[in-house]
């Protein structure tokens, strides 16, 4: 596969690999499809890492691995109090694992576009070293959320108003922590860009017309899916 990406990396682009995977693993302990999901990305996935490319490691803004892990923690809680206000959608495996891949591949872009360590999947060409970090991270993760309101749970096809004001709160809250207008202003941009680019890249992967289980009775339809990486 030429293009390879790993949620652990993408995850810890820049930060400790271990801690991020035990937190998100503890975060994730209720949820047996996530740990599975976690798991078999981390087992049969990997990030390319870049040594020769111009630049590498060097860049400006302070990397912080909590704000990767509070927009982590803010996609898994959408998830769990979207299904627990609406029990009767459930959320497809496929469908919540594709929104967490998709969200870490958006900061891990973003991070890769001001300190280029590893190859990037979807945001190739936007390298600004000056974009604040925790900006450009909180910016992408929060697009991406929005993108899958009404989008986790179908038929209901509804995100509860609650977590989406939760989500605006938490990106201002996020924002404000960034001093330096400037930076955040590029580092917005920047997140900008790599949320839109994952958005685009993964529009027409094959999800719109997966099928997923549908009990009837005591018996279940078998189910065909095929979403292209």
């Amino acid at each position: 596969m030429k293009k390879r990406f790993s949620l652990s990396l993408a995850i810890s682009t820049f930060f400790s690999l271990q801690k991020n995977i035990q937190t998100f693993l503890l975060s994730a302990k209720n949820n047996s499809s996530l740990c599975a999901i976690v798991t078999l990305l981390l087992i049969f996935t990997s990030c390319q890492k870049l040594k020769n490319e111009p630049g590498y490691e060097k860049g400006n803004g302070k990397l912080s691995a909590e704000m990767v892990l509070r927009w982590n923690m803010a996609a898994i809680n959408v998830v769990r109090e979207t299904q627990q206000a609406i029990p009767d959608a459930p959320i497809p495996p496929f469908i919540e694992s594709r929104f967490y891949a998709m969200l870490n591949i958006a900061m891990h872009d973003a991070l890769n576009n001001i300190v280029p360590k590893y190859r990037k999947y979807a945001l190739l060409n936007s390298r600004d070293k000056n974009a604040d970090a925790n900006a450009a991270v909180a910016q992408a993760a929060y697009e991406v959320i929005v993108a899958f309101y009404g989008g986790l749970n179908p038929p209901a096809s509804v995100t509860p108003q609650p977590v989406q004001d939760h989500i605006s709160a938490l990106l201002q809250q996020s924002l404000n922590e960034v001093v330096d207008a400037g930076a955040k202003a590029k580092g917005i941009a920047l997140g900008h860009l790599s949320a839109q680019a994952i958005l685009a890249k993964r529009a027409n992967d094959g999800m719109a017309s997966a099928m997923y289980p549908v009990a009837e009775g005591n018996t279940a339809r078998r189910i065909s899916l095929y979403i292209s990486f």
